[in-house]
């Protein structure tokens, strides 16, 4: 090839390199142009995770693509700003949608997606599930107990001889947990009876006491202590400062996620969530946000994780089980699973995908 010619090659690269480059940059940044106003329009995108594969995509009732068959993610992008209906479908499984916002040179996530069968199909748990939950009744090695002078007291037999031990006065409440034992005076104080006989005081934060209702003690995975007292108020012992702290009121139960990263607020009629640190993905909850998830006219007698994803809630009512997200941004996504009555439900971290349901003695699962 002659020189001349190697030089019309590379001024004519050259000349469509720089009229390219503005348009390739444009279009990383979310520009795309507009032909009937020949002009340049800047778009954003939406992402979506599910845990199924191959789901149908529709973009305000138009079909768009199908999840990855391996992810089961996918990326709309080009989109124009704006609020846009999402609907997702898959056969044999309940249809999914909800108003998403777009922004300029901006992707809005939308993760843990799951689509609930249809119909829901429910199996009979087994033996080795049942014992490694707990749910087989089952003997502490420690009797500990109140007794009638609420004194905290530990049974023991000696050489075939039944004692008692006074292990300290004036108790109103007290759980044994991961081998340490803690308890609330009925002076009201926390404290932490240690496996070498040590107390630790822990705080007097203003707990409600009643001499019927006694207090709740949990351990979340952050090992941070929480005490639900006998008015529904929640104290928490964060490990950053090891102050016993008040941080909210009216619970009848909580229940601590996968990482302790958030918990339910379960109350009489309404479930809510409180952040306990920072989330990481979209849309950012802060630190001490407690959102309300969901409200109902009858009460709700339980809330669960379900801890595949840590971002659903199963419920269960007189009338039978549901299942909510808690991502609220469009509206959130609130199916029946079960329309009977169930006497107890359990979801577990071991079991993260298993729903697991009492009637009776009876118990059975659902796998989502």
């Amino acid at each position: 090839m002659k020189l001349a010619t190697r030089k019309k090659i590379f001024y004519l690269l050259l000349a469509a390199f720089i009229v390219l480059l503005p348009i390739v940059i444009a279009h990383s940044l979310g520009y795309t142009i507009n032909l009937s106003s020949r002009s340049l329009e800047q778009r954003g995108g939406i992402f979506i995770k599910s845990t199924i594969a191959s789901i149908s995509i529709f973009l305000d009732n138009e079909f768009q693509k199908e999840t990855s068959i391996f992810s089961g993610g996918a990326l709309l992008t080009e989109i124009r700003p704006g609020i846009h209906l999402l609907r997702l479908e898959k056969e044999n499984y309940r249809p999914w949608s909800k108003t998403v916002t777009v922004e300029k040179a901006a992707v809005t996530e939308i993760r843990n997606v799951i689509l609930i069968p249809s119909p829901v199909m429910t199996a009979t748990a087994t033996r080795d599930e049942i014992i490694s939950l707990g749910l087989a009744t089952t003997t502490s090695a420690r009797k500990i107990r109140l007794d009638k002078k609420n004194n905290l007291v530990e049974d023991r037999v000696l050489n075939g001889r039944a004692t008692t031990t006074v292990l300290t006065p004036g108790v109103n409440s007290f759980a044994y947990i991961d081998g340490a034992i803690f308890f609330i005076t009925e002076a009201g104080f926390a404290a932490k009876l240690n496996s070498n006989g040590m107390i630790e005081t822990l705080g007097r934060p203003g707990f409600f006491l009643s001499d019927k209702i006694p207090a709740q003690f949990f351990i979340s995975p952050r090992s941070e202590l929480a005490i639900l007292d006998a008015g529904g108020g929640l104290f928490i012992i964060e490990s950053e400062t090891n102050e016993l702290k008040p941080l909210a009121g009216g619970a009848k139960a909580i229940s601590f996620d996968t990482e302790g990263e958030k918990l339910i607020l379960k109350k009489e009629n309404s479930i809510e969530i409180l952040w306990l640190q920072d989330n990481e993905y979209q849309p950012f909850q802060k630190k001490g946000l407690i959102e309300q998830i969901i409200t109902l006219q009858e009460p709700i007698l339980d809330a669960r994780w379900y801890y595949y994803d840590d971002a659903h809630i199963v419920m269960l009512t007189k009338d039978g089980v549901y299942f909510t997200e808690i991502d609220g941004r469009g509206g959130r996504n609130t199916g029946e699973l079960i329309s009977e009555r169930i006497d107890e439900l359990v979801t577990a971290a071991d079991y993260p995908r298993s729903i697991y349901l009492r009637r009776n003695k009876l118990w059975k699962k659902i796998e989502l």
